[in-house]
């Protein structure tokens, strides 16, 4: 990692080559003992590549293990986009989400789901997938505006609090991205589902404002293609292990 003044008392910190931990810091500032894997960062032409640092030797910033130290870091650097292997953990890629999104920089899933989720159809169907799914989505969007409006007038009644919530899942291209669902948990404890929300998951009402995503170019009507972060942290996994049992064999 380098480090340049842009500023009297200012220190802009280019995100090059280092060792962050999986872990954050506790509230007393110190480093946690861990077991747990070490991220390497490679600054790679304008690309960040976040991956497992195995026995790799670099210089270790402790200013990056909070996020808003990594926030602060993502938006002064020159990063264009940021790629982190799935194999570090469902922990670190919400870390990393998390931090990229405040930054305003994309995050895409490096390995071998990124390379399966990535989609390259010709110009033209691409353009015809797009036109389909905006049209329908508008479409579906303007007939289920009352039952939606319904069911917000309901959680206002029944289950105050926020509206919707968000989940982290990997699209086309292995980009992450927040799908947008109705909340159908209690405020203050995601684990109970409230009576609401048991009624609106039988139905799959929760999950009418994914329309937006759709939308947003994030998902698709015509070809469903996302995972969410843990069916994703799996498989990468498993494909690094059948990978190191081939090398073995």
């Amino acid at each position: 990692m380098n480090v340049q003044k842009s500023a009297p008392g200012m220190q802009t910190t280019l995100l090059t080559s280092s060792i962050v931990s999986t872990q954050p810091l506790d509230f007393t500032g110190k480093q946690p003992y861990s077991c747990s894997p070490q991220c390497q960062l490679l600054w790679r032409q304008g690309q960040l590549l976040v991956r497992p640092a195995q026995d790799v030797k670099q210089p270790y910033f402790p200013a990056l293990e909070s996020e808003k130290g990594l926030v602060r870091c993502l938006k002064h650097s020159p990063v264009g986009l940021v790629r982190i292997d799935a194999t570090l953990g469902e922990a670190t890629l919400q870390r990393w989400a998390n931090a990229c999104e405040q930054a305003g920089k994309p995050l895409f899933v490096w390995g071998t789901v990124g390379q399966k989720l990535k989609d390259k159809p010709t110009q033209l169907s691409w353009c015809l997938r797009r036109l389909i799914d905006s049209l329908a989505a508008l479409l579906l969007l303007m007939l289920l505006s009352p039952v939606m409006l319904g069911i917000v007038v309901l959680m206002y009644v029944y289950a105050p609090g926020a509206i919707f919530s968000f989940t982290w899942r990997v699209g086309a291209r292995g980009r992450l991205f927040r799908t947008l669902k109705f909340r159908t948990t209690k405020v203050y404890d995601d684990s109970r589902t409230t009576a609401l929300g048991r009624w609106m998951r039988n139905y799959g009402l929760d999950e009418l404002p994914q329309l937006f995503n759709v939308l947003r170019a994030e998902m698709s009507l015509v070809r469903p293609n996302s995972l969410a972060l843990s069916e994703v942290v799996q498989l990468n996994q498993l494909n690094a292990k059948s990978d190191g049992y081939a090398r073995l064999s």
